[in-house]
């Protein structure tokens, strides 16, 4: 058990430092997609939290995975 909270700690520290900018080039437009980015990656890592807490590790790995990796479902 701790062995699994410890690995789904150290994805979503890596999720946010991947959430980061490299550089502050953009301007308004990028940045309200940063934005919009970062919301949805704290999103997922709060679910992978909600299943980290229900004991469901491997779908906590999947939603950390989909938070560092920006790949999220289209709004369609």
């Amino acid at each position: 058990m701790r062995k699994w909270v410890s690995v789904l700690v150290a994805a979503a520290l890596l999720a946010g430092c991947a959430a980061q900018p490299m550089d502050g080039s953009g301007g308004v437009a990028a940045s309200e997609a940063d934005s919009q980015s970062r919301e949805r990656a704290r999103a997922f890592t709060d679910l992978a939290g909600a299943y980290v807490a229900r004991t469901q590790y491997k779908v906590a790995l999947d939603e950390l995975r989909k938070a560092s990796r920006g790949k999220f479902p289209s709004r369609h």
